[in-house]
């Protein structure tokens, strides 16, 4: 019996060991292009066209496997930045992959569906793996504090910045700054009956993160300009609006 179990052990690890896939031979800025030119070639400025992602799979394992050999510690700060905020990106489109198919009902759909998306360490790397949460909290946001970050990082609902593009080191802060721009353009609206400005609840959630000093309509006013910055510092009221989670599919 023991023999035997060895012997199928040996299969087992042969197994394992054939089906190991080795990483494209990439450098770090042609992962990025190929991400970018994943991403572009599905999205919208409403959403992701699922339906054709789903079909693309492959490219998106190429992207993963990639990653997952990859050592990120041996980049340089914005690279770095850069580098993570992809990631975020790339290990919420792999978490779809798997629970998504042809026949999934998509507008039925949500992230918050599958158990631990935000918890669980699925984004993996060469010598560690970390949680969409560690990601956003702590590699990036509390790392680079830097709050513009949040606009590049999209968890796949209809309320988050949209996914629109791969970050480049040279000009992920220039990017931030446009999206950040756009999001808050697009996602609030001043209501005059009222005189109350209503925002994202992202900006409820990280508060602090965006306005340390807790004068987070001055931060937000600097992001925007005309009429809705005007707005957000002398308005009455600030409100927050309801989080739509549910998946952002291209309308």
């Amino acid at each position: 019996m023991r023999c035997l179990l060895i012997f199928l052990l040996g299969i087992w690890l042969a197994g394992c060991k054939s089906e190991t896939v080795s990483p494209p031979d990439w450098s770090l800025e042609e992962f990025t292009r190929n991400l970018d030119q994943l991403i572009r070639d599905h999205a919208t400025e409403d959403g992701l066209k699922y339906r054709e992602l789903i079909r693309k799979e492959s490219e998106l394992q190429k992207l993963v496997v990639w990653m997952a050999h990859s050592d990120p510690l041996q980049y340089e700060s914005n690279q770095r930045k850069a580098f993570f905020t992809n990631a975020y990106n790339l290990c919420v489109l792999n978490r779809l992959q798997g629970h998504l198919n042809q026949s999934t009902v998509l507008r039925n759909f949500s992230i918050l569906s599958i158990d631990g998306v935000f918890e669980e360490p699925n984004c993996h790397f060469r010598d560690f793996s970390l949680s969409l949460d560690e990601i956003e909290k702590f590699v990036l946001v509390r790392h680079f504090e830097d709050p513009m970050l949040h606009f590049g990082l999209n968890c796949a609902s209809y309320s988050c910045p949209p996914l629109l593009q791969a970050f480049h080191p040279e000009t992920i802060d220039e990017d931030l700054m446009r999206l950040g721009q756009r999001f808050l353009e697009r996602t609030s609206h001043y209501d005059a009956k009222t005189d109350t400005v209503h925002i994202s609840q992202l900006f409820e959630w990280y508060a602090l993160s965006f306005a340390p000093d807790g004068n987070l309509r001055d931060t937000l006013a600097r992001i925007v300009e005309g009429d809705l910055g005007k707005n957000l510092r002398e308005a009455v009221h600030l409100s927050y609006l309801p989080y739509d989670w549910k998946l952002n599919v291209a309308k």
